[in-house]
Formats: C-alpha cells, structure tokens, sequence
C-alpha cells in the first residue's frame, strides 16, 4: 500500500514544471531524481506511515485477541472484560504516546526534508 502511494507520489512530481527548469540547469537525471523528486514526493508518503501506526496498533489488538496471542492487546481485551480499569487506564495511555511520539517524528523529519514547513 505504501508503495502504491509512493509511486503515485512520484509520478505526479516527475510532472512537476520545476523539473524542466532544473534539467535545463544541466543537473544529472540522477542528481534531480534524488534532490527534488524524491526528496519532495517523500512527504506525503511520511504522512501516510505516520498513520499507519495507529492503524497497526488497533489491528494487532483483535489479532491477538482473535489468535489468543500474548501482549497489550489481549491484556487490553481482558482487563475490559473483568472490569480492571487501572490497567485499561495504563494500555490506553502507553498506546496514545506511542501515537504521539511517532506523530512528533513525523514533524521533525517534516522540518527536515521541508525546511520551510518550520516557520
């Protein structure tokens, strides 16, 4: 799925006027593929990775549960179940910083790659 949309990404920037303009510079195909195209069409595709993980993090709740796998998500299912809050309280929490981290490197490699997005 990813490299489906990195590859839509790039497509679509390969198409870009800039690019004209740079080989016109006498920049080397691989010296443009590199600096603009990749380096621009990796930003949505780190958008996208970034919310993957949330998706990961809630599949492998019912897979483990589903397959009676051992880890957070089975103790998720069953500390619900018994009614065991402090632990539910704790799950949740563990897997909101774990969302939160992953959304806060996102935006550094964002300023990274995009200096401009850093205004």
């Amino acid at each position: 799925m990813t490299v489906r949309f990195m590859k839509t990404t790039v497509k679509k920037e390969l198409k870009a006027d800039y690019l004209r303009t740079a080989k016109a510079k006498g920049c080397s195909k691989n010296g443009i593929m590199i600096k603009h195209v990749l380096k621009n069409s990796m930003l949505p595709v780190i958008t996208f990775i970034g919310l993957i993980v949330a998706e990961v993090m809630a599949g492998s709740i019912m897979i483990e549960k589903v397959f009676n796998l051992p880890g957070l998500g089975l103790l998720l299912v069953n500390s619900i179940q018994n009614r065991d809050y402090n632990v539910v309280q704790a799950i949740v929490m563990y897997i909101a910083l774990l969302v939160i981290t992953v959304n806060f490197l996102v935006d550094i490699i964002y300023k990274v790659l995009d200096p401009r997005t850093a205004e």
